[in-house]
């Protein structure tokens, strides 16, 4: 519920209508939004009495909330589970509107652009931690309000967006559904090769006694040299996200036409250069208009796609390099040499990724060149050295 002072909406408070105990007026029925007038609320002992619902004729009290806001402003369509009584919602706005000095839409984006700002911020945060192609980056809404704040998100970021299927029910099964994840932080001093398999390793068996799946544990290992700390994060599936997938596999036209959607670019303009037997890596180049239209400046996005069409690697700017498993080590060295800058403070090494079978080994998180091999090493201990294997290297 928003949180109002003088002529401004200072928050939208983190309390529910369901803590305050009021029905949301974007599912009242339009005759039960008789002669509203704002009502300040204090929704638990403790909170500041700022809060504002309004108040109808006949008594009832109801809450102004995000998909209040939305059905007021118009950007949740019919249809979808946020979707409820538009012309109820716009009738509860007149109070807050009148108290702000603006129109009903107005009153309903500051809602939203208040709680869409805060959604935005984590998004971006994110897009940043993980190096993230922005351009190819895609809301997915889960949630029965995920309707409400989703598209408004879209309209601010320019990010693609969908809903997912059965939205409203996601929360309730997000346990079942999750995927498993296991994250190991250890302090060492000048951490050698071995030290950083044995966190690996230790991550691993931690989401296995988790209950993911052995063969589908991806596990990025990250060396903070500065700090002494080595930090594993493993993420895998559990057997019944493994079940409910078994039977989604897409052909190869379909992947193609994913991968240049993630891009934004026509099918016709990407390539497969690379893969393995369950994996396709994707290139495109993308030119953009420089200063003042003389310069275009370009790069290459990377996508890589697993048998049911999932991205499970996206680049904004990449290079690969397809061999197998037997000379993996080798194309780490030589190619990887050839990408790394030198500076005052030493080498940057590019962050480098295994492809095999149908893992992806995220390697990104390592600092040496040594760490690259031996890691890489370990990992394909008892691999077939004839197997396709391709070496995914970040220019960014």
């Amino acid at each position: 519920m928003p949180r109002l002072q003088g002529k401004r909406i200072l928050d939208v408070g983190p309390r529910s209508a369901h803590i305050a105990g009021l029905p949301y007026v974007a599912f009242a029925r339009t005759e039960d939004i008789e002669a509203p007038r704002l009502t300040f609320l204090k929704p638990k002992k403790g909170d500041p009495d700022d809060y504002v619902g309004i108040e109808t004729a006949n008594g009832k009290r109801f809450a102004l909330t995000n998909t209040c806001a939305a059905n007021a402003y118009g950007s949740v369509r019919p249809g979808d589970y946020a979707y409820g009584n538009p012309e109820a919602a716009r009738r509860a706005f007149v109070p807050l509107a009148e108290a702000l000095g603006v129109g009903i839409e107005e009153a309903a984006r500051q809602i939203l652009e208040l709680s869409t700002g805060k959604v935005i911020k984590v998004v971006m945060g994110l897009i940043g931690e993980y190096k993230l192609d922005s351009a190819g980056s895609v809301l997915v809404g889960g949630g029965g309000g995920a309707a409400a704040l989703i598209p408004f998100i879209s309209e601010k970021t320019g990010f693609r967006y969908h809903i997912s299927e059965k939205a409203e029910v996601i929360s309730s099964i997000g346990d079942a559904l999750a995927m498993v994840r296991e994250t190991v932080e250890r302090t060492i001093m000048n951490p050698t090769p071995e030290d950083i398999l044995r966190v690996r390793i230790e991550c691993e068996q931690g989401a296995m006694a988790s209950g993911a799946l052995s063969g589908t544990i991806e596990c990025y290992v990250e060396v903070d040299t500065v700090k002494n700390r080595v930090v594993a994060t493993a993420v895998g599936a559990t057997e019944f996200v493994v079940k409910d997938v078994a039977a989604k596999k897409v052909d190869d036209e379909t992947k193609k036409k994913l991968a240049a959607d993630s891009m934004r670019v026509r099918p016709d303009e990407i390539e497969v250069e690379a893969g393995t037997r369950y994996l396709k890596v994707f290139h495109a180049r993308v030119k953009k208009q420089g200063l003042l239209g003389f310069m275009r400046n370009s790069h290459n996005p990377v996508r890589v796609l697993d048998e049911f069409g999932v991205i499970r690697l996206m680049l904004r700017n990449g290079v690969s390099f397809q061999t197998v498993v037997g000379e993996t080590e080798h194309v780490l060295q030589e190619e990887g040499a050839k990408l790394t800058k030198y500076t005052d403070g030493g080498a940057i090494i590019p962050s480098a990724y295994l492809l095999y079978e149908a893992r992806v080994f995220d390697m990104s998180g390592l600092k040496t060149m040594e760490e690259y091999t031996s890691m890489s090493r370990v990992e394909l201990q008892g691999v077939a050295k004839e197997l396709p294997a391709v070496i995914i290297f970040s220019k960014d």
